[in-house]
């Protein structure tokens, strides 16, 4: 895949009446009282990924109420690798793993503070007890949803 092609896949997922300022580093945020993202340009499969994961936040979080962090970016991660696969791009695996990580992440963090409920398909996805043996002994009263 050509570098326009990944180009014209982001500019066609970014919701009209947003906008995009481009950043350098291998980062991403979104904006929603402003209507941005920042993202690096998708000019690789490793900066498409981004851009589709901050698309994502629009197309599915944009105007709801608060949901559990992990439970967003796992979101997030499954709609942007899904995007690419119906464009024909297969997601670097790299990438994919770099997506687990970051969801355990933040499932640990939620754990960390007191969790008492954890999204069941973002612990299976992101392959949460081979990764962090120190945490998978399941907290007692710790709820799957």
């Amino acid at each position: 895949m050509s570098v326009a092609s990944y180009e014209t896949l982001a500019k066609r997922l970014l919701p009209r009446g947003w906008t995009v300022h481009y950043r350098n580093s291998l980062s991403g945020r979104c904006y929603y009282r402003s209507k941005r993202i920042d993202t690096p340009p998708p000019t690789t499969l490793r900066r498409l990924h981004i851009f589709l994961h901050e698309c994502a936040h629009i197309h599915l979080h944009w105007g709801e109420k608060a949901r559990i962090a992990h439970r967003r970016e796992y979101e997030a991660e499954i709609w942007a690798f899904s995007k690419m696969r119906a464009a024909g791009i297969e997601p670097d695996p790299r990438s994919v793993e770099r997506a687990k990580r970051y969801v355990r992440h933040k499932i640990k963090q939620a754990l960390k503070r007191g969790a008492k409920n954890i999204d069941a398909d973002a612990w299976e996805w992101s392959e949460f007890e081979a990764h962090v043996p120190e945490m998978a002994n399941v907290p007692e009263g710790l709820v799957f949803r």
